[in-house]
């Protein structure tokens, strides 16, 4: 496909996806391509718009003594907040692409990172401008002078590879893959030479008035227009155009039911949340048993603290591998005594580089259970992480909820409220060593054996007048 019907076919594809985001109807977006397609058929310079020249377009071709239409408005909404660069363009038609070819969104938005970073570091709009092996390796140079590591250089690579393939399918003039290619193989000996070079040369720093990129988001629709085949190539806008009405008129006997549908899901939805709570309700309040205030016998918790996080790298790309952590617990927030190791563990992120796992859970966490005289020894501790052999500072401290492990030594049952015991309450020494006992007619009974009090000397009083 030539370039300039590339970048046609990638602006409309862009137009599609901010008609779809704005929820327009059928026939206003079946309006809104027509008119767009008219001012890109009259307009011989793709490179850039500006609002004052489409609305000149828009007019030439509105007929006489009418105003403006709601697909007019489309189009000069659309030209306001989106210039035409190709880099922009295109890499959203590539996403797309990506998106229909069935990749994860995760995938997705590491290629779009990538990419977006490479055009937004040449500030290029022309895509025969940036797309050479020269330019590649200036960006990846510049990654690196910025600490990141060489995992992550080689990702961008790799991304950047991709794309320029599926460009050289649509573009002729575009033929950079193979060079990217032979530079993967080499690359850690390549950036070694050319930083060295890079030294004597001033550090890249971007134009004072940078290009305008933008990225859209994308969605679960089918596009308004489609790309034409190699046979249909060269014919004029409005044989393209046709087709997309035709597949227009397709999707909109899909969107019928799709309306149907969230009112069936909201059904569905209803009928299972009271299903749920009514057995929740028969499980935990009509049926459940009558259990003890206190626990028949001691039991402890298990001490076990939870630990989230999200691991990323120097240039805040998620890091999705598993990494080897170690956590320890200190009494001071530098230096201090050591109370607690957990020794090398590994952690395994998810997609987007967020974790989790417990301190003290030897199976499926990190390292033994923590000691019970960590937290009721120790009023104040924290934690130290290290993740592969990179100690994080500072150290973070452990807020109140860990300490709730010393209610272990009471068993859930509570401390009086005052001096004076009562029922079912512990009893306390108060300040003048004395032991109350609030209870009216109290009694101390031994059921077995011999009942002992034992004092260097004892007295037995009652109250005055009794």
């Amino acid at each position: 496909m030539p370039a300039r019907n590339l970048h046609l076919s990638s602006i409309l594809q862009a137009f599609s996806t901010f008609l779809a985001l704005r929820s327009v109807s059928d026939r206003d977006a079946e309006a809104a391509v027509v008119t767009l397609m008219g001012v890109l058929e009259r307009k011989k310079d793709l490179s850039s718009w500006n609002l004052e020249e489409i609305s000149k377009s828009l007019t030439k071709a509105r007929p006489k003594n009418t105003t403006i239409t709601p697909a007019d408005t489309l189009v000069m909404q659309f030209v306001e907040h989106f210039p035409p660069f190709q880099t922009s363009t295109v890499l959203h038609k590539y996403l797309f692409a990506l998106q229909e070819s069935g990749c994860s969104p995760a995938t997705i938005r590491n290629y779009r990172s990538d990419i977006g970073q490479f055009f937004t570091f040449h500030a290029k709009n022309e895509l025969h401008e940036v797309m050479t092996k020269p330019k590649v390796l200036e960006f990846l140079i510049g990654e690196q002078l910025h600490g990141l590591k060489i995992s992550s250089i080689r990702r961008k690579l790799s991304s950047i590879t991709q794309f320029s393939q599926w460009l050289e399918a649509n573009d002729p003039d575009i033929r950079v893959s193979k060079e990217l290619g032979s530079l993967q193989a080499e690359l850690e000996q390549v950036l070694e030479t050319e930083s060295k070079k890079s030294e004597t040369k001033p550090e890249h720093k971007p134009p004072s008035t940078p290009s305008k990129h933008w990225n859209l988001p994308l969605k679960q629709h089918a596009s308004t227009v489609q790309q034409p085949n190699s046979a249909r190539a060269h014919q004029d806008y409005r044989a393209r155009l046709e087709a997309g009405w035709r597949n227009i008129s397709e999707t909109v006997q899909k969107k019928t039911f799709a309306k149907i549908l969230p009112y069936i899901n909201l059904a569905t939805f209803l009928l299972f949340v009271l299903g749920g709570s009514y057995f929740a309700y028969a499980q935990f309040f009509r049926d459940a048993p009558t259990s003890q205030a206190f626990p028949a016998t001691p039991v402890r918790p298990s001490r076990v603290l939870s630990f989230q996080g999200r691991l990323t790298d120097t240039a805040q790309n998620p890091i999705v591998t598993a990494s080897d952590f170690q956590f320890k617990l200190y009494d001071a927030i530098t230096g201090g005594s050591l109370l607690w190791d957990s020794g090398t563990c590994s952690v395994d992120p998810d997609q987007d580089g967020i974790f989790a796992t417990g301190l003290g859970d030897p199976v499926t966490g990190c390292g033994a259970e923590i000691s019970s005289d960590v937290f009721t020894e120790n009023s104040n501790i924290w934690l130290e992480v290290a993740v592969e052999a990179e100690t994080l500072t500072p150290r973070q401290q452990i807020r109140t909820v860990a300490y709730a492990l010393n209610s272990e030594t009471v068993q859930g049952i509570p401390v009086s409220a005052t001096e004076a015991a009562t029922a079912n309450t512990i009893l306390i020494l108060n300040e003048g060593g004395e032991v109350v006992l609030g209870e009216v007619s109290p009694k101390i009974r031994s059921t077995s054996g011999t009942f002992t009090i034992d004092a260097q000397s004892m007295i037995l009083k009652t109250s005055s007048g009794s």
